[in-house]
């Protein structure tokens, strides 16, 4: 008996999907398919969702793409065979959409027999394969780049007839880059490399990165392709390193350790474009020297390990024009926190820690808190200003949020505990706290919760995702009625 499932449930991640509003009801399992935000420039733009359908012959599949807009809107469908595909990433520019897939022949097929099956791996491949379609829904080029894995053991790994990431070392990115197409990164048994390919699918630039890693973070920035690289040395303190290429002159810029002035590891938190000036920047913990081999384990969390937070602001491709801010626990905070321990004592030590910036250039550092929660609240941010001043906020004080007990919960929906949702035409940023009863929005200009939306209200259960600029995703599931409404709404 066939299995049923819901179309929302299938792969939602973090930035999924939603629009006005869109109704999605219970359907047969004989149709996989996959929900994926479609972003330029770091900005939701779109979503789509791709589907499997049945098999068309002994070696290739049927698909469906049905691309929507911001809103949830259909804007058309894209129908074509082609060899067992994974869709990996998605991306958008210049009238294009791009669609990258791991590709192969063997992986994620079934045979009648071990010979059969022996026979097509000796001659098994998996490549990196993309599509680049046109405004009209039509595709108007393709690109194939075949890859080196061990294509047995990929196959051991299969699960529910996926390639997952075939055995890659380190999984696709995906990427626009300003006039000229788009950027991949991925690695394999030989290499990690670094593609451009236009719009028409030719490739402008192949490039191996030989710097090492465990791994690595792609942010493309107008015509720049930047790499954070992370070195894991223990579970403590991890080495991170950026390297950044000019796509235009074909060259490497820059190669910065991450250390402030004193060499102590930075721990990076948040790596991505300034919303106001669309430059690269950097921003995270300080690690505290003194804490080096005496490390305080509670239940196997590491606390008492920072010094201080930094942001670093890469305004172009000169060495002085990388500006470094450091801001440590002994430095002087806001006169009304000078009674603050949560500094001093706690070391500002926090869980499920994201780190984002708002229009005015301020840095903030946000985590949920166990240390004296009475008194700081479930939800603490810290603050540095453009002149490198900390402070310590506690918005949430005073309200009752309870994040003590949401990990399997998170697991379950894919929502996250805390992000950032910014309007570039307001000029305005908000953090969205997911608690297990309520979803708090809270306004850094106002300093306030401006909306409050309940999870559960009888049989219909809500959780709230990041949208397109300004907006929130609301998925309302009615567990009676067996369908899940999204809708997209302003904050």
């Amino acid at each position: 008996m066939m299995k049923k499932f819901f179309l929302f449930i299938l792969t939602l991640s973090p930035l999924l999907l939603k629009a006005q509003t869109k109704v999605f009801k219970e359907v047969n399992e004989g149709i996989s398919t996959e929900f994926k935000p479609i972003f330029q420039n770091g900005n939701l733009i779109g979503y789509l969702a791709f589907s499997e359908l049945e098999r068309a012959n002994k070696d290739s599949f049927s698909y469906r793409i049905n691309i929507m807009d911001e809103n949830l809107n259909d804007l058309g469908i894209v129908n074509f065979r082609e060899k067992k595909l994974d869709l990996q990433q998605v991306s958008f520019v210049n009238d294009t959409l791009c669609m990258a897939y791991l590709k192969s022949n063997v992986l994620g097929y079934d045979w009648g027999s071990r010979n059969e099956r022996n026979d097509s791996l000796s001659k098994g491949y998996l490549s990196l394969f993309a599509q680049f379609i046109s405004l009209d829904g039509k595709i108007a080029h393709t690109f194939e780049k075949k890859l080196k894995t061990d294509i047995r053991l990929s196959w051991t790994n299969i699960r529910d007839g996926r390639i997952g990431n075939g055995g890659l070392k380190h999984s696709v990115q995906l990427k626009n880059q300003d006039q000229k197409g788009f950027t991949f990164f991925f690695g394999d048994d030989a290499y990690n490399y670094l593609l451009v390919i236009t719009t028409q699918g030719e490739l402008l630039w192949e490039k191996y990165i030989l710097e090492d890693g465990d791994h690595y973070k792609m942010l493309t920035s107008g015509r720049d392709v930047l790499f954070l690289i992370t070195a894991e040395r223990n579970m403590a303190v991890s080495s991170h390193t950026v390297i950044s290429y000019d796509t235009d002159k074909k060259a490497g810029i820059l190669k910065l350790p991450l250390l402030d002035q004193f060499r102590n590891p930075l721990l990076v938190m948040a790596f991505n474009n300034d919303p106001a000036t669309g430059k690269p920047y950097l921003a995270g913990y300080i690690h505290d020297p003194m804490a080096a081999g005496a490390y305080l384990y509670t239940k196997n969390v590491v606390q008492h390990l920072f010094s201080g937070i930094f942001v670093i602001n890469v305004d172009g491709h000169e060495k002085t024009a990388v500006k470094r801010q450091f801001s440590y626990w002994t430095d002087k905070v806001d006169d009304e926190l000078v009674e603050n321990d949560f500094l001093s004592n706690n070391n500002a030590f926090m869980k499920n820690v994201i780190a984002f910036r708002d229009f005015q250039g301020n840095t903030y550092i946000t985590g949920t808190n166990n240390y004296h929660r009475s008194e700081y609240g479930s939800v603490v941010m810290l603050k540095q200003d453009p002149s490198g001043k900390l402070s310590v906020l506690t918005p949430f004080a005073d309200a009752d949020i309870d994040l003590s007990d949401t990990r399997k919960q998170y697991e379950l929906t894919g929502m996250p505990p805390l992000y950032s949702v910014s309007s570039s035409d307001t000029r305005s940023t908000y953090l969205i706290v997911n608690a297990q009863v309520n979803s708090s929005i809270y306004s850094l200009e106002k300093k306030k919760v401006v909306r409050v939306i309940p999870h559960k209200d009888g049989n219909i259960r809500t959780n709230i995702y990041p949208a397109k600029e300004g907006h929130v995703i609301v998925a309302e599931y009615n567990r009676k009625e067996k369908y899940t409404k999204l809708s997209i709404e302003a904050i």
